[in-house]
């Protein structure tokens, strides 16, 4: 829960000092935030269930290739699922009967 609370702050603050030095650039303040929660979100996910040691650099070294293992097979099931959905077939079905 306390994580929670941590990252809705640095996103606020994030929001804030945006806003404050962008006013004029509303669209990119916006894209840049959803990107930095879409990015914390998912270092969440990745780390949720690992034991991460963020005091060596061998730590912080593999720490780092995990997430970006994580991101990369992302990636790849995003590739494989749109390939797939390019080769199915999405016409429709003539081989049945038309009702009468």
């Amino acid at each position: 829960m306390v994580s929670w609370i941590f990252i809705a702050l640095v996103v606020l603050v994030v929001y804030i000092i945006f806003e404050l030095m962008m006013a004029k650039h509303g669209i990119i303040t916006l894209v840049v935030i959803i990107f930095l929660i879409l990015f914390l979100l998912s270092l969440v996910f990745v780390f949720k269930n690992r034991a991460v040691d963020l005091d060596s650099f061998g730590g912080i070294k593999n720490a780092t290739s995990v997430y970006f293992d994580w991101l990369a097979l992302t990636w790849n099931n995003f590739r494989t699922l749109t390939g797939n959905a390019a080769k199915t077939e999405w016409t429709v079905n003539s081989s049945k009967s038309k009702p009468k």
